[in-house]
């Protein structure tokens, strides 16, 4: 539900673009800047963090090669402000491309990803990926509303419609989230690290168990990409389900999936996430 402080602050918001359309600062070193807007308790939500690694990676391969993987370990939390990223060619190969970076911030390192770029090839072999779920149209889907001080910062930015599950700390005997999503302003298209962005925006799904407000923290994240959808926007409604696979000893686990709105399977990811509560 867009209220009135979202509406009145969203001109004076930090974009998508610029939140993950790092400076160049040197040879495979970049360096960006990220507003309060895109926050999630202390540290900025990952998705964002992810989105500008990637863009900074692609810029060590060529433009032919799109991102086929990406796996990152938060190791402490990216806050707003000043980042500054360094990548590294792994190796460049004919077909694909390995790179890593790491963010670091008040001279701590704060984020480590690896990613692999590929071509496009000609195969016997296809599968499409798995069906999209059959969900009611977003407007028939509850809203998760943004409430300043309760929901994080960065839903501002992003809209969420629930078909399964329930909002985090509703004490909720499920585990699985399905539903829409879109950004709320950015009508970027839909290029990989926008689609890293809306697959990591959602919460873990077991969070909605909780009956009471309690930390979370993401500690590793991998995305496996089938396709990149400029063509798409990222202001059109993109279809997300969310599965816990377990938790235990305040860790959970989840995998997660979203196609793009013409239905097409286009990411897949499994997280780790640590649940202090």
């Amino acid at each position: 539900m867009s209220g009135p402080a979202e509406v009145t602050r969203v001109h004076d918001q930090q974009t998508f673009s610029d939140a993950t359309s790092w400076e160049a600062a040197g040879k495979g070193r970049f360096r960006g800047q990220l507003d309060p807007v895109w926050g999630q308790g202390r540290a900025i939500y990952g998705g964002i963090v992810s989105a500008g690694m990637a863009r900074a990676m692609s810029a060590q391969v060529p433009v032919d090669k799109t991102l086929r993987s990406f796996s990152v370990t938060f190791a402490g939390p990216v806050e707003a402000g000043r980042v500054d990223c360094s990548t590294e060619s792994i190796r460049e190969g004919r077909s694909a491309s390995f790179v890593s970076a790491e963010i670091v911030q008040a001279g701590t390192k704060r984020a480590v990803a690896s990613a692999t770029f590929g071509l496009s090839r000609e195969s016997s072999l296809h599968v499409p990926g798995p069906a999209r779920p059959d969900l009611p149209a977003p407007d028939a889907c509850p809203e998760m509303p943004y409430l300043e001080g309760l929901t994080p910062s960065f839903t501002q930015r992003i809209e969420f419609r629930y078909a399964q599950g329930q909002f985090p700390m509703s004490g909720s005997d499920d585990s699985r989230i399905t539903g829409w999503c879109r950004f709320r302003h950015d009508d970027d298209p839909a290029d990989a690290s926008g689609i890293l962005a809306l697959i990591d925006a959602w919460p873990a799904p077991a969070l909605q168990m909780l009956r009471s407000p309690a930390p979370a923290s993401s500690i590793t994240w991998s995305v496996d990409m089938c396709a990149e959808r400029p063509d798409a926007r990222l202001d059109q409604w993109w279809s997300f389900d969310a599965r816990t696979v377990f938790v235990s000893e305040g860790y959970t686990s989840f995998e997660a999936s979203l196609w793009a709105p013409d239905g097409q399977y286009v990411a897949r990811s499994c997280q780790l996430v640590g649940v202090f509560g």
